[in-house]
């Protein structure tokens, strides 16, 4: 036997023995499969603008009686007037949280305390994200309560000054806007006693007022603040209150009509009446609203009788921010008519 056939006869009996088996072939081990990368998550869409590019939103707030600590206030302020530094900035914060959530490009601040607490809140807006605004108010002539208007802009203002009018409480202030247009820009503030001796002295000043606006102003206007009067768009007698005066409603001529937010936003205090306005004269309105109601008035039952530094600041959810709620409109300067089509010598249109 020769030796290779020895060596698989050897091979042969040791896979016969009992309990003998061939290895198995060597296996490479197995390959860790990478795990698959996670999808990206999507980008959130962006919030779409507040208004569109060819407008600018507007607002007015009656801000209920925003005075600081600071200094002594006349007799009537001093029970609404913040007792601590801290409720001033409960106060100032609660304005600017609802200013920043607004986006708003222009804003008057109806019973702020004055030119400090104005500035005091559109400090806070931009520390919290808001715009960043300029300011515009005027010392008071209104030495009863101590209230004051202010106008908030992002756009630059001048020439701020008063009118020749018994409207103690008013602002006026020149806009310039990115469009290149400029707008006169007048808040008020008038007094919103229903006795009938007010209500006379209300409209007797909103037609002095209104004259000198249509006679001295070579640019579109925007009336903003408490008008005093409730009275809706709708009501036969509108146009001799003072809302429909300073809309110049009375006039004869429709094409002189002015445009009342109320006509949309007629709701904006929480006894359901129209006494904030925005009021545009030679401009488009397309919408108006009123906003931030559950952010101002905390509670169903409210305001009470109560000053709101009466509540004590511990009690946040039952301290209401103002017992009027934000009004805001959607606003666009008017496209310029068409040119008139030329004619020829025939009369025929070229």
């Amino acid at each position: 036997m020769t030796k290779s056939a020895l060596v698989c006869t050897s091979v042969l009996a040791l896979a016969a023995l009992p309990g003998c088996k061939a290895a198995p072939p060597t296996q490479p081990p197995p390959v860790a499969q990478a795990a698959p990368e996670p999808e990206p998550e999507p980008e959130p869409e962006p919030e779409p603008p507040k208004v569109p590019d060819d407008a600018i939103a507007v607002g007015t707030f009656n801000v209920e009686w925003a005075f600081d600590e600071i200094d002594k206030r006349p007799k009537k302020a001093r029970p609404h007037q913040a007792k601590t530094a801290e409720d001033w900035a409960w106060k100032r914060d609660s304005i600017a949280k609802i200013l920043v959530e607004e986006e708003l490009d222009i804003v008057t601040l109806i019973e702020v305390g004055g030119e400090r607490e104005a500035n005091d809140i559109a400090d806070a807006v931009l520390s919290a994200g808001g715009y960043r605004y300029d300011v515009a108010c005027l010392p008071t002539h209104d030495k009863h309560t101590g209230q004051h208007v202010a106008v908030l802009s992002r756009f630059s203002m001048s020439n701020t000054r008063r009118f020749q009018t018994q409207i103690a409480k008013h602002v006026a202030t020149d806009i310039d806007l990115p469009s290149g247009d400029t707008v006169t820009l007048v808040g008020l503030h008038l007094r919103e006693s229903q006795q009938p001796a007010y209500a006379s002295k209300r409209r007797k000043a909103a037609r002095a007022l209104q004259r000198e606006l249509h006679k001295t102003l070579q640019t579109p206007f925007i009336l903003t603040g408490s008008f005093g009067s409730r009275v809706h768009p709708y009501d036969d007698d509108y146009g001799k209150r003072t809302p429909g005066i300073l809309a110049s409603r009375h006039n004869r001529d429709e094409a002189d009509d002015c445009t009342d937010s109320a006509s949309e936003a007629g709701r904006t205090n929480v006894a359901g009446d129209p006494v904030d306005h925005i009021v545009t004269c030679g401009l488009e309105m397309r919408r108006a609203e009123t906003s931030a109601e559950g952010a101002t008035v905390r509670e169903s039952d409210d305001p009470s009788e109560l000053p709101w530094p009466a509540v004590p600041i511990e009690e946040d959810p039952y301290r209401d921010v103002s017992d009027h709620y934000l009004v805001w409109a959607e606003i666009a300067m008017p496209k310029p008519e068409p040119e008139p089509e030329a004619e020829d010598t025939d009369g025929v249109s070229l």
